[in-house]
């Protein structure tokens, strides 16, 4: 028997299955029945550093963010 270890988001949690978003995109849907094991992470998922971030550089950020629409490129 194969055993793997998933890390990422918790999207949803249900009786029967619990699904994650890892941090590549991918959504994962995982029955109850073959989790052995569920913890938190004390890691964060925001990149080592970002709260060093001047607070004008933080909101120029989410300035551009918020124009930013999905699947557009430049």
């Amino acid at each position: 028997e194969d055993d793997f270890t998933y890390s990422g988001r918790l999207l949803n949690e249900t009786a029967s299955a619990v699904e994650i978003l890892e941090p590549n995109g991918n959504r994962n849907t995982i029955p109850r029945k073959e989790i052995v094991d569920m913890r938190m992470s004390s890691l964060s998922v925001m990149p080592e550093g970002f709260e060093l971030l001047p607070e004008e550089d933080l909101v120029s950020l989410v300035d551009y963010l918020k124009t930013r629409v999905v699947g557009e490129s430049e």
